[in-house]
């Protein structure tokens, strides 16, 4: 009875979820693990195949496709785990670059009769495919009793087909439909897992193979040589149409970077005052924590990531992020950088710098084991606000990343509330004619910050600021450039901060 009970526990689960949302190795640019190592992962694969060509692929490469032009897609199974009695999973594509053909995700005419081969299933027990907001989703129960026992044998098996259309994007389309995980819903309905079902068991596949869908062009574009052939400020991976032509490494879902972006090759700071940390998140991110280890050569003051460091003896700080389901996840971490010096304080980067003081952010400079070096520890949402790091995305296999720390390597800049001019910690009314007075002469500032008063950040401070915060309080204006709460400005200009406003107080 137990066990019956596991079972049908374990179908309403999937059965509800699916209701109110309503072989590649490992190493090619569409493939990706999904499940590591824990005891839900299983050996199986799901897949996007295009089958619009002369070959069934996963990549799709064509010299070009008219607008409105059709390719279709079939999600399959690579079954390896006995007993698959069911299924969930999330597709989502570039809604600019692709459209969804409209009533093209079926399940109709795929899922072969596991009793009768060469047959098509022409029952089940829960079927769910639609066409959701920026992609689709389905979920299929094959059996909910023992007599008979529909499972996915071994084997590759389509689950579902879908259509999509090009859409106009005035340039080459090099684009993604990929897997979701609790991504894509309906509207008010919870987002579908990706979820391969062996009564009593909800669990997960090892491997996602995405679909990629590529204009050739016919072509060449040199990389490798250490030369910016197209003369576009980019050389060889950090130049997209190097990356768009398979010659460089694909973007990592989980990673840790120096500089502001993701970058093939180690990352030169030295002369810089500052260097910044960034992350690669799939999904939103709940936390991180890091340490780097910070080495003297001859050539300045090598950084590279490292799970050696303690900040007592005996409790190392691991590499890791924290997803949003607040799952573990092991980043890719083997960037490096070279700059003029260790650095001398830590602050937040500008992913993070809005969600203080309700955060928690430790630093430690000098570790007690692995150092010289630093470690970090950071959770977004230590006081129950919602918070969370927002998850970055492939912009045409490019890989855009989100700065989460600012490494100090001489100074550290004052911190204020842009248009905050009193340093009450409030943007309101009283900051415009406050702000107009000073512009004018009439007064002086109630704290030494010209960037406090610079509101469109356009490296000046006049009358013309008094406009942006109006605009944002009385009239659903944008809100203005950062820093909207309290943190630092980054931009490049003459105007300076040289005391912090009251209302910020220091990092920590």
């Amino acid at each position: 009875m137990a066990k019956a009970s596991k079972l049908a526990s374990a179908w309403i689960s999937l059965a509800l979820a699916s209701l109110a949302a309503g072989g590649s190795a490992l190493g090619q640019e569409n493939v990706r693990t999904f499940c590591s190592g824990g005891p839900l992962c299983i050996p199986d694969t799901l897949r996007v195949v295009f089958t619009s060509g002369p070959e069934p692929t996963s990549i799709l490469e064509v010299p070009s496709l008219a607008v409105g032009e059709r390719v279709d897609a079939e999600i399959q199974i690579d079954v390896v785990t006995p007993g698959i009695q069911g299924f969930s999973y999330g597709v989502k594509h570039d809604t600019a670059a692709l459209d969804l053909v409209a009533d093209s995700v079926t399940t109709a005419g795929t899922i072969l009769d596991p009793l009768f081969p060469g047959t098509v299933l022409d029952t089940s027990h829960f079927v769910v495919a639609r066409a959701v907001d920026g992609g689709f989703i389905s979920a299929v129960v094959l059996s909910l009793t023992s007599a008979p026992l529909y499972v996915l044998p071994a084997g590759t098996h389509a689950v579902c087909r879908a259509g999509y259309a090009r859409r106009e994007t005035g340039e080459p389309l090099d684009t993604r439909v990929a897997f979701a995980h609790r991504e894509v819903a309906v509207p008010g309905s919870p987002p579908v897992d990706i979820t391969l079902v062996v009564p009593p068991d909800s669990l997960q596949p090892t491997t996602l193979a995405d679909g990629i869908i590529r204009e050739t062009g016919g072509g060449e574009v040199e990389c490798g040589d250490g030369i910016d052939n197209d003369e576009d400020g980019r050389v060889d991976c950090n130049d997209p149409d190097c990356q768009r032509g398979g010659a460089c490494p694909p973007c990592d879902e989980w990673a840790f970077y120096f500089g502001p972006e993701a970058a093939a090759e180690p990352l030169d700071a030295r002369g810089e005052g500052s260097l910044a940390v960034s992350l690669r998140c799939a999904t939103g991110a709940l936390g991180f924590s890091l340490g780097v280890k910070v080495e003297e050569t001859a050539e300045g003051f090598a950084y590279s990531f490292s799970s050696g460091l303690a900040t007592h003896p005996g409790r190392p700080v691991y590499l890791t992020i924290t997803d949003e389901q607040a799952e573990s996840r092991q980043p890719a971490a083997s960037h490096t950088a070279l700059a003029g010096g260790p650095p001398v304080a830590i602050t937040r980067g500008a992913a993070i710098a809005e969600f203080a003081p309700q955060d928690f952010f430790s630093v430690d400079l000098d570790p007690a084991e692995g150092g010289p070096g630093f470690t970090v520890g950071y959770i977004a949402d230590a006081a129950g606000a919602g918070s969370a790091i927002p998850a970055t995305a492939d912009d045409r296999n490019l890989c855009p990343a989100t700065e989460i720390l600012r490494l100090h390597l001489d100074e550290v800049p004052e911190r204020f509330q842009r248009g905050d001019v009193n340093g009450d910690g409030r943007l309101n009314v009283t900051d415009v004619p406050l702000l107009l007075r000073v512009v004018l002469g009439q007064i002086p500032a109630p704290f030494d910050c010209d960037d406090a008063l610079d509101t469109n950040d356009d490296g000046h401070a006049n009358i013309t600021d008094a406009l942006p915060p109006l605009w944002y309080l009385f009239q659903r204006g944008p809100r203005l450039p950062d820093p909207f709460r309290c943190g630092i400005d980054w931009t490049d200009d003459d105007l300076t901060c040289r005391e912090s406003s009251p209302a910020c107080p220091d990092e920590g």
